[in-house]
């Protein structure tokens, strides 16, 4: 799709920034089954901001500001998944299932943003970018939109094959366009389980998994157990990324990476200018919605 904004007139416009913000959640327990389900449980019941983490992304166009936006995706509905874990056995089939999505907007990230950096919890990693890969990142936003993706939610879901995405996943398909994701940021943001196949439910499996055998297990699955195998882009691998590359810099810097103040986030900032700004299409195929349990 060829852009109907032209070069800008202006001089000494600052650098694009697309910013990643990373929402840590209340403490997840990923070291068993029962961990996860207990702690999650736990902040949904306290009806805790962002129970599970968050990532939102915020694009700055200094030259055409038209182009900015800040975003994330999320459910629709935060009770959805509810009863079909308590009630209808989907256990851990609940981690591959469909939920209804929508993309936030900056008055629904508003109060989180504050909330956050009030209490010094809110993290970023700040892209300094040129203007092709501006508009690149904005015409991914806009063809999202406009396939439907978004009304899809889950860890799952491939965002570059218009199947939606949970915010860490759709976060990383935004540097993945834009030819900023790092082989750095897929191993360390990335969380792996393998869930234990008896604990995965639903009427597309023909199981159902009762919330106490959830409670009841005490280890992920091992490489001789049949299992299904999960991966998220978790918030709470991010950030802790984050605190490390800031402490790494401020006792011997790279070069690479600069340390921002602790202002509205704590952050770290990369200039990558120069880097060429892919020409391969946004998307890589059509949705497959039968990978899902509904």
């Amino acid at each position: 799709m060829q852009s109907a904004i032209g070069p800008s007139n202006q001089t000494n416009i600052k650098p694009d920034e697309f910013i990643l913000y990373f929402y840590p959640s209340p403490g997840l327990n990923w070291s068993c089954p029962a961990g996860l389900v207990l702690t999650s449980a736990i902040h949904k019941l306290l009806n805790r901001k962002y129970a599970i983490g968050h990532v939102s992304v915020q694009l700055k166009s200094f030259a055409h500001p038209e182009l900015s936006f800040h975003t994330g995706m999320t459910q629709v509905d935060r009770h959805q998944g509810k009863k079909e874990v308590l009630w209808k056995g989907y256990g851990f089939g609940i981690l591959f299932f469909d939920f209804q999505g929508r993309l936030e907007s900056e008055t629904d990230l508003a109060e989180g943003v504050t909330r956050f950096s009030a209490h010094q919890n809110l993290y970023s990693l700040t892209f300094k970018i040129n203007a092709t890969t501006s508009k690149r990142i904005h015409e991914f936003l806009v063809e999202f939109k406009k396939c439907g993706a978004f009304h899809h939610y889950g860890s799952p879901h491939r965002p570059r094959f218009k199947e939606g995405g949970g915010c860490g996943v759709f976060a990383a398909a935004c540097l993945e366009i834009a030819g900023l994701l790092d082989s750095e940021y897929v191993q360390a943001w990335q969380r792996r389980v393998r869930v234990p196949q008896d604990l995965v439910g639903g009427p597309g499996v023909g199981r159902k998994v009762s919330l106490w055998k959830l409670l009841s297990r005490f280890h992920w699955a091992t490489a001789n157990e049949p299992a299904i195998d999960y991966s998220i882009w978790d918030p709470d691998l991010m950030v802790e990324w984050v605190k490390k590359k800031r402490a790494q810099e401020l006792v011997s810097p790279s070069g690479k990476l600069v340390v921002e103040p602790e202002q509205n986030s704590i952050g770290l900032t990369v200039d990558v200018q120069n880097r060429p700004c892919p020409q391969e299409s946004l998307f890589l195929g059509e949705p497959d919605f039968t990978r899902f349990i509904r």
